[in-house]
């Protein structure tokens, strides 16, 4: 690596800089480090192997997802923008918003992954503009429409009467438009970028790595958890990759307590260990309980269908072990 590339990794966050500084393993092999253990390695499975839908990129799914690790710092919201932009808003008020975008995206009958990206231009565009009450709801409605225009594509038939509709008349079809403009500007109309969805899939094919059958349950208690995590201001200081991973950590253990929630695979494709997610799954925890308390049933009452292997109903542990957070 030349002194260059040095520079560069240093100033990248500690979980990329690991990724893009990291040895391969077979470099390891060949000059192991003091302590290096070679069974950990032999444990990972090559998830790309045997897919062959084409749709997955199983030969170049390993530079896809290294390209959205370095687009989702780039893409990400200010941490602080209520404390430090926002004079009308609270993380209670941004909370109430999107759950009740929850609800339009649901009875608009959106992809599941166009409601991540919605927020994801929200929170942008509330990092550099503030808003009230009326204006919070207007913009929430106008990011997951045009959300749903870049994800859904030809599949999207739905006009701007129905979100009108959903507004019960309060907001008009030249308010959307206005708005949208004015978001898109904001956004200089860069509206690609990863969310915590884009790296779920994924994650979960990795928890399956190995194992006979693959288990549904785990697959929706994930992705449970991360919808929940859409409506936490907190989580919005924790980069994308690390809620999903974090959601299929906390899923197993909820699920199949007896095993272990982590392996080599997952390691070795997240790119995380153990340790750096033990805030994010405590995280996770913390709101699925304050959720609960709270009136925010949408997504609660979205996972409770048999379709969802009404994961909601499954109790949740008080405590997370912590030797469950020790590396390897």
């Amino acid at each position: 690596m030349t002194n260059h590339d040095n520079s560069t990794c240093s100033e990248l966050p500690r979980t990329i800089k690991s990724f893009v500084c990291r040895k391969p393993a077979e470099c390891y092999r060949q000059n192991p480090p003091p302590g290096f253990k070679p069974l950990a390695f032999s444990k990972v499975i090559d998830v790309d192997a045997n897919v062959k839908d084409p749709l997955m990129c199983p030969h170049i799914a390993a530079d896809l997802f290294k390209n959205l690790y370095w687009l989702e710092v780039e893409k990400r919201p200010r941490r602080d923008y209520i404390e430090k932009v926002q004079k009308h808003l609270d993380p209670q008020t941004r909370i109430y918003c999107i759950d009740w975008v929850v609800d339009a995206a649901d009875k608009l009958n959106l992809f599941r992954d166009t409601l991540p990206l919605a927020v994801n231009y929200l929170d942008r565009y509330l990092s550099g503009n503030e808003v009230d009450h009326k204006t919070l709801q207007l913009v929430g409605m106008t990011s997951m429409m045009i959300a749903s225009k870049y994800q859904e594509g030809r599949q999207c038939h739905i006009d701007f009467d129905s979100y009108v509709y959903l507004t019960r008349g309060m907001l008009t079809r030249d308010d959307f438009i206005k708005v949208e403009s004015r978001i898109l500007s904001y956004l200089n109309y860069d509206v690609t970028t990863p969310t915590a969805w884009s790296f779920l899939e994924r994650f979960v094919r990795e928890a399956h790595a190995g194992k006979k059958s693959r288990s549904q349950r785990l697959e929706c208690m994930a992705s449970y958890l991360v919808e929940l995590s859409l409506l936490s201001y907190r989580m919005l200081r924790i980069l994308p990759s690390m809620v999903p991973i974090s959601a299929v950590f906390l899923a197993q253990h909820i699920l199949f307590p007896e095993e272990k929630p982590w392996n080599a695979t997952l390691q070795h494709y997240s790119h995380y260990k153990p340790s750096d997610l033990r805030g994010c799954i405590l995280a996770l925890k913390e709101f699925r309980y304050e959720s609960c308390s709270r009136n925010l049933p949408t997504i609660r009452n979205n996972y409770s269908p048999p379709r969802y292997r009404s994961v909601v109903l499954k109790g949740f542990p008080a405590t997370v072990p912590l030797k469950f957070c020790e590396n390897f």
